[in-house]
């Protein structure tokens, strides 16, 4: 998990999310692992996240860009949330891996070019089928989706499951960690 500080902070987190500004952690510590480790095996340049809450995921995420050489670039509506996760970044070392972009994530992720090879999309559920509609084109050949939420949130999911689980040029499947993760691969 990169260097003993790396786990020493997300430890600290995940035990004391207070101290970070935060009410709470917003994927299980598993989720965060899990990211971790896909960022480094898949070693992908550009990392999109939709949805940071207060940059819990995103700080699991960033430490592993760092190490693999890649950018994050984050979205989230809210700009006290912007504001905790930003100072997060800045104490992790991370402020010149992550860019954050405060607003709503349909509009800001219309205005982005792409390509991204990574994607953790963790926004509102009923609004992934719209989200997989604008992720789709700007995801690079072998690109990844993972989407937040699969199994605790299912039932919001519906449309985007039939979306991803029978698009043509996607594999998906459900991974049971943490609250449920919905994996989606674009084909080259």
């Amino acid at each position: 998990m990169g260097t003993k500080a790396d786990a020493d902070l997300l430890r600290e987190l995940t035990e004391r999310p207070e101290e970070w500004g935060q009410v709470r952690i917003s994927v299980p510590p598993d989720t965060g692992k899990f990211l971790h480790i896909l960022v480094q095996v898949a070693k992908p340049k550009r990392i999109l996240e939709i949805g940071m809450f207060h940059g819990y995921s995103t700080l699991w995420i960033g430490l592993a860009a760092k190490e693999v050489g890649a950018r994050v670039t984050a979205l989230e509506l809210e700009a006290e949330k912007v504001a905790v996760a930003e100072a997060n970044f800045a104490r992790a070392g991370l402020a010149d891996v992550i860019t954050v972009i405060q607003g709503d994530g349909k509009q800001t992720l219309a205005a982005l070019a792409g390509p991204y090879d990574l994607v953790f999309l963790d926004a509102a559920k009923e609004d992934y089928a719209a989200y997989f509609d604008l992720i789709y084109p700007r995801l690079s050949p072998r690109g990844v989706i993972v989407a937040d939420n699969a199994v605790s949130h299912g039932d919001d999911m519906a449309e985007y499951f039939d979306k991803v689980r029978n698009h043509p040029n996607c594999v998906s499947v459900l991974v049971p960690v943490g609250t449920g993760e919905e994996i989606t691969y674009k084909k080259g």
